[in-house]
């Protein structure tokens, strides 16, 4: 873990066995000089507060680049020396978009909502399986949570509700709750930021993996090599009818909710398609002949062959997340969605279907061993 405390002491940088912690410099008279450079750089109206927000922010994030580059660096380097520097490009860049960041802020839809509504805030509704509020930036303003960019990491668990006006129209969110990871009173959170609360601190784990990338077509091209291995070791089709549309949108990009409702809606289809029409053994009872994965499950016992559990179960979950799709407001989802590995609320849309291609494409190539190890 990675940790930037507040202390006021300065640069000293610090080593342990299990983490690197970088004390920053918080002294303020050499930070309003700085302030003042940026205002008459960009704009002689510009607030000096938002500037200072904005040079913290930019700071902290650079920090944390350098960390995650190269660790040892703050081993080397003297306080003169620290490779830190924001330019005219840099600071246009970071005045460019002001509206405020928030951690718990998801999008759907490219509409905005609240991640954290508390059991209060009768704004709060069912989407995707999470209970989110509506928001807008003017909202988010208003919220006492600092910006994602200046808020203190022990600042955890926020609780926000909306305020109405006697007409019922919301016209503020509030944090009613805020709590703190390391014991100190956050009261509603507003000093939880650089220049706040003295035990201000950054802290963060190394950026994590995303899943593998796949090739747009690795999918089609998993079914082919497993259609193939089932005609080679049961003699017959395991693939009957399926949509040539389907077959093609598992390979068109996923960039937001709708994009990914139609990979899992084509995903789903081709899976529903395995041994239709095909004849039910004998000794198979009607009941466990329904369904498409019952089938292939039932047609591997038939043959002595016992059915990989965790691949058939990875794709019924598939098709489960379209059924809770196609059910608006439907409580299942969200947990349908963490039963294949997605996080709730959902914020990135192409990780999440990533996720699920990894997973499938696992899956696939399971049930396609399983067939050639007989």
């Amino acid at each position: 873990m990675y940790e930037v405390i507040f202390d006021g002491h300065g640069y000293a940088p610090e080593r342990s066995s299990s983490f690197v912690r970088f004390i920053v410099n918080v002294d303020r008279e050499r930070r309003r000089l700085v302030v003042g450079y940026l205002d008459d750089l960009l704009n002689p109206s510009t607030d000096t507060a938002l500037a200072r927000d904005v040079l913290a922010a930019f700071t902290l994030s650079r920090l944390r680049q350098i960390a995650e580059a190269s660790p040892d660096a703050f081993s080397v380097y003297t306080v003169e020396g620290l490779p830190i520097t924001l330019d005219r490009d840099d600071a246009r860049d970071a005045f460019a978009s002001l509206e405020k960041r928030c951690t718990w802020k998801v999008a759907i839809a490219d509409a905005p909502f609240c991640a954290v509504p508390a059991p209060s805030d009768d704004s709060a509704r069912l989407v995707d399986g999470a209970h989110l509020a509506p928001t807008t930036p003017s909202l988010c303003a208003s919220c006492s949570i600092p910006d994602a960019s200046l808020r203190c990491s022990a600042l955890i668990h926020p609780q926000v509700t909306a305020v109405r006006t006697d007409e019922g129209g919301v016209v503020q969110r509030v944090a009613t709750e805020v709590y703190c990871a390391v014991g100190e009173s956050p009261g509603n959170g507003a000093e939880c930021a650089v220049g706040g609360n003295d035990c201000w601190r950054l802290s963060w784990l190394p950026t994590t993996r995303e899943p593998d990338a796949l090739a747009p077509q690795a999918i089609h091209e998993a079914l082919d090599f497993l259609a193939l291995q089932w005609k080679a070791t049961l003699n017959h089709e395991l693939f009957v009818g399926v949509p040539i549309e389907a077959l093609g949108g598992l390979a068109a990009p996923v960039i937001d909710r709708d994009d990914f409702k139609s990979r899992i809606s084509d995903l789903a289809a081709v899976i529903e398609r395995m041994l239709s029409g095909a004849t039910k053994p004998a000794s198979t009872p009607d009941d466990e002949w329904r369904g498409s994965l019952n089938r292939v499950e039932a047609a591997l016992r038939d043959a002595g062959i016992d059915p990989p559990v965790a691949a058939i179960r990875a794709l019924r979950d598939v098709v489960a997340v379209r059924t809770g799709f196609q059910h608006p407001g439907s409580r299942d989802l969200g947990s349908l969605l963490t039963k294949l590995g997605i996080s709730v609320p959902v914020i990135n849309w192409g990780h999440a279907w990533r996720v699920v291609q990894s997973r499938v494409a696992e899956a696939i190539t399971e049930l396609r061993v399983t067939l050639r190890d007989h």
